[in-house]
């Protein structure tokens, strides 16, 4: 009889444990990064404030959430309710509560990846200086929201590269710092992320909004009264989901849901498939949230912009908008200005390729087409290239339309891991062409 009690027992603690392996709950850590700033890109704090709110409502302390965005967005001068930011129409302010732990200029990729590593010697008197201090026991969930491009992520000033952050991610499974990792990436080409890098990586989670190849889609962009889009399509579909939920589900659940949600782009899954089955939340019968459940907003009644159009959308918009003539001549210039720089991207970015392979059309056009996938060797390669093109050319993350054309860079790499050749191209054909750009004064977005 002590016997069939103690199994019993057994049986009933396994069963605990079980339900307490979750995404959400109060064993989980979170990291919320909004990599980017400008109300254009209102979005992308929008998201992760709306992040931070679903969280908290599953279960997760508040004290185990890291939260990094600029802030310049609620009380920006541009906004119409100020102090409020909302991530639908209509809907409900999202950024009341939540602690911010970095701004401004400390939202970098290294101070993300310290954030990470629980290096808290190296944010010391930088920020909150909150770092993860999860165990081997604990589920880390990372939700990043941003602009992309091949192999890298954007931060306001910086940029995200994969190989460091799947050299992060490793160090973090060597150091035990989780049991399960879970990771949603908001980006253009996000997949490139990750795809063919994390393979081996055990108890890591990854869920791109995009393939790595194409573009993420912003949504509810059509207000005029705030002329700025308030979320992106994979963000609010797998939180609008998770707000609506009071019956838990798995992650592959929650997948197939979302995928299904976003026509626009492919959402993929990476990593240690076994997550998959990893429930999202302890409590199978759980009460909506007050906050979740206002001003439900379907997303059929919106129009999505693909994410590297938004600020053309929102300049032609501004000009629909415009009633006097001198508004209407300045909007009007704004916008022909924006063509003009994303123009002058297009072709500096052939000029590069053509000074690159000596003019070689069939080899030029090889790179502008080919979509080749990425390794871990090739990055030493890449950042030559990147650092490159920062230093004679453009800021990226500052100028994020081209961001669209780094795939070139990458596959100049991918074909010959050298980068002198590529290096001098680059500085050269910035040398020739950069006086063209700087006459317009505008930033390439």
């Amino acid at each position: 009889m002590k016997g069939y009690l103690s199994i019993l027992c057994l049986v009933a603690g396994l069963s605990f444990a079980l339900s307490e392996d979750v995404v959400f709950g109060p064993n989980t850590w979170a990291v919320l990064v909004a990599g980017s700033n400008g109300w254009y890109n209102y979005r992308h704090q929008a998201d992760i404030c709306h992040a931070y709110q679903s969280l908290i409502a599953k279960g997760v302390k508040a004290e185990k959430i890291i939260t990094l965005m600029y802030d310049d967005i609620a009380n920006n001068s541009e906004n119409p309710k100020k102090g409020t930011i909302i991530n639908k129409p209509n809907g409900p302010d999202v950024y009341n509560g939540v602690v911010i732990d970095y701004k401004g200029s400390t939202v970098t990729a290294k101070n993300f990846l310290n954030i990470l590593e629980g290096n808290a010697a190296a944010l010391k008197n930088v920020g909150s200086g909150k770092v993860l201090q999860s165990t081997e026991n604990d589920t880390v969930f990372i939700n990043f929201s941003d602009h992309g491009g091949t192999g890298i992520l954007g931060f306001p000033n910086t940029l995200l590269k994969a190989n460091d952050l799947v050299a992060t991610l490793n160090k973090m499974s060597k150091n035990n710092m989780f049991a399960k990792l879970v990771f949603y990436i908001e980006a253009c080409e996000s997949g490139s992320m990750v795809d063919n890098l994390i393979n081996h990586l055990d108890n890591v989670f990854v869920s791109t909004a995009s393939a790595a190849d194409e573009s993420s889609w912003g949504w509810y962009c059509d207000d005029k009264k705030y002329g700025t889009c308030f979320g992106d399509l994979y963000s609010i579909s797998w939180m609008e989901r998770l707000d609506e939920l009071t019956d838990s589900e798995t992650l592959f659940d929650d997948f197939n849901a979302v995928r299904t949600a976003v026509t626009k782009s492919h959402v993929q899954v990476y990593g240690d498939y076994k997550l998959g089955f990893l429930e999202k939340f302890g409590s199978k019968k759980v009460q909506k949230d007050e906050y979740q459940t206002e001003n439900s907003v379907s997303h059929e009644q919106s129009n999505g912009v693909n994410s590297r159009d938004i600020p053309l959308y929102l300049a032609k918009m501004e000009l629909e908008n415009a009633k006097e003539p001198g508004s209407i001549m300045l909007k009007k210039e704004k916008l022909e200005k924006m063509i003009q720089a994303r123009s002058f991207a297009d072709n500096l970015m052939s000029k590069i390729l053509e000074v690159y392979t000596e003019g070689d059309v069939e080899s030029q056009n090889y790179l502008e087409s080919a979509r080749l996938k990425l390794n871990l060797d090739m990055f030493s390669c890449y950042d030559d290239l990147l650092n490159a093109f920062e230093t004679s050319c453009f800021n990226i993350p500052q100028n994020s339309y081209l961001m669209k054309h780094l795939y070139k860079f990458a596959n100049i790499c991918l074909r010959d891991m050298t980068s002198t050749k590529a290096v001098t191209a680059i500085q050269t054909a910035c040398s020739s062409e950069m006086g063209t750009i700087n006459n317009l004064g505008i930033n390439i977005e």
